[in-house]
């Protein structure tokens, strides 16, 4: 058996591993699970009986199937004996349909050695279960899951699956079974605490009607100045603000950078305070919202920033080495987080009038350290001038190359002199 077949989910504890492994490879799940709560462990037992009851339950509602079930243990018809000694009378008046009949007779009268099924690989496991009439790769990845306790098995083909994969990764249409195998190839070796997730999010979103996480970010573009793009500079707005705010700062950036292509979102939620601006989350002081509410709103506009600057970064056809992230205020804080924790280096970052987010994470949560340039003014009453020396220093203690540049005489914005600044700086770093 290979490493990822070995690997058993048997309590809490296991679950609890898996969750965090996924959450740190994709920062949905990290979403999912804040705003529904850990999924549930949900084993069954091994055994003939246990996959006879699966057989009954394909495609019917849970209340069904629990009837059906209910009427076949009173009759005591839930043993591999039993099943092949009924007629098929009894199994009909159970409430078995004609095919589920033959199924379960298929079953019955299968060799399979339920105990030797631990020792085989999952594709022997799914070889073997799947040469029984009735029983298809969805049941027997079912079987595996939760029988069995294998940890690295999803059942693609489910259709609540695919379902909650389109509501929480913000997809235009449900994913086929072969999409969502390959997508679930990143959440090895934990991909069955990813679908007990999944399913736990579906039902969440069922019941209120709604996906919290807001789909694809709408953003402005402006194409290259020399007209052949081979960099990205992506620029996120303030608090309050929107993409066309910070859009008019590529005037002057192009003309340092030429190549640059430029993209400016709109972050993900609407103000409360501006009706044509929008927000990464909300501020309590400035909109009196709570504190729980911010930290759940920046966790969303975190993982839909993650995957815009994925679709950007492919839609151009650069290299992340090739991407800078220009942001203000909240952009520039949304900026500071993003940045450091995608795997593959961006060429650099631009932070303005910002502060660097739970500092004391980020050397635990870096996975890679993109050049930073750290701007502010010395008259901000916004974000303090003080936010610029203490992200300055837990950068560079985590080993970040920093280069920081103080305004003077000016308050909360981007003035001439430190836009200059930013413009050789994403040269510097582009050129290289």
């Amino acid at each position: 058996m290979g490493e990822n077949d070995r690997r058993i989910i048997t309590c809490v504890d296991d679950m609890s591993e898996g969750l965090e492994f996924i959450s740190s490879v994709e920062p949905r799940f990290a979403h999912a699970a804040e705003v529904c709560g850990d999924p549930p462990l949900r084993s069954r037992n091994e055994g003939f009986t246990a996959l006879l009851d699966m057989i009954v339950s394909q495609q019917l509602s849970v209340a069904s199937a629990d009837a059906i079930w209910g009427r076949m243990e009173a009759a005591d018809l839930v043993s591999r004996d039993r099943v092949l000694a009924a007629s098929d009378g009894d199994l009909q008046v159970c409430g078995l349909s004609r095919p589920k009949i033959k199924y379960a007779r298929a079953l019955a009268a299968s060799e399979i050695d339920f105990g030797r099924l631990v020792e085989q690989t999952d594709e022997e496991v799914v070889s073997l279960l799947t040469s029984v009439k009735g029983i298809g790769r969805w049941t027997a990845e079912i079987y595996m899951m939760f029988s069995l306790g294998r940890a690295d098995v999803i059942a693609a083909g489910d259709l609540a699956l695919q379902e909650s994969t389109k509501l929480l990764f913000a997809l235009d249409a449900r994913p086929t079974e072969d999409e969502l195998r390959r997508m679930a190839e990143r959440w090895t070796p934990w991909r069955a605490v990813a679908a007990r997730l999944l399913w736990t999010y579906y039902r969440f979103a069922k019941k209120k009607g709604r996906c919290p996480l807001k789909s694809n970010l709408e953003f402005l573009e402006r194409e290259a100045k020399s007209g052949l793009a081979d960099c990205l500079v992506i620029l996120l707005h303030g608090y309050g603000a929107n993409g066309a705010d910070l859009m008019g700062l590529s005037e002057a950036l192009s003309k340092e950078c030429p190549t640059a292509k430029f993209v400016a979102p709109d972050a993900p939620e609407p103000s409360p305070v501006n009706p044509n601006g929008y927000q990464w989350f909300p501020v309590p002081q400035f909109d009196g919202s709570s504190e729980p509410e911010m930290v759940l709103s920046f966790k969303h506009s975190y993982a839909s920033l993650y995957d815009f600057v994925d679709k950007q970064i492919s839609a151009a056809d650069v290299e992340a080495a090739r991407t800078i992230l220009f942001g203000f205020s909240q952009g520039a804080m949304m900026s500071l987080h993003v940045g450091p924790r995608r795997a593959v280096p961006l060429g650099g970052i631009v932070a303005a009038s910002g502060r660097l987010l739970a500092p004391d994470r980020l050397e635990v949560e870096s996975k890679s350290r993109p050049p930073v340039l750290l701007l502010h003014g010395d008259m901000d009453e916004v974000i303090p001038p003080s936010a610029m020396p203490e992200a300055e220093i837990a950068l560079k203690g985590c080993g970040f190359s920093v280069q920081s540049y103080l305004s003077r005489g000016v308050a909360h914005g981007i003035p001439p002199d430190s836009l200059g600044v930013a413009a050789e700086f994403m040269r510097d770093v582009l050129s290289k």
